[in-house]
């Protein structure tokens, strides 16, 4: 499970950035969900669109997902755990991803 906790300047700011060590292949979407906050787990509370660099591509360079809360979601707190998903196309249900992280801001 990808869970990623907010720091204490991505809550100042009200954006959490997160960097992977490369593209993906394919491109989704990534969504946010508050982990600690039982009535919150089934709806995202953020979204970051990520553009893939293709099958077979050689293309390295870091990539950064940008979160904002949506509209009328309370801010990030700092401390806060946030667990990153994707959503199933054929199900319409959100999976677990896993992502290379080099650091989050």
């Amino acid at each position: 499970m990808m869970k990623v906790t907010v720091s204490p300047h991505a809550a100042q700011e009200g954006t959490l950035r997160i960097w992977l060590r490369r593209i993906p292949v394919s491109s989704q979407i990534i969504y946010a969900f508050r982990s600690g906050h039982p009535h919150n787990r089934n709806e995202p509370v953020s979204q970051a669109f990520i553009y893939g660099r293709g099958e077979g591509s050689s293309a390295s360079e870091h990539v950064m997902l940008l979160f904002r809360p949506g509209e009328n979601i309370q801010p990030f707190q700092v401390g806060e755990e946030l667990t990153l998903k994707v959503r199933d196309e054929k199900t319409g249900h959100y999976q677990e991803i896993e992502l290379d992280v080099t650091h989050i801001e």
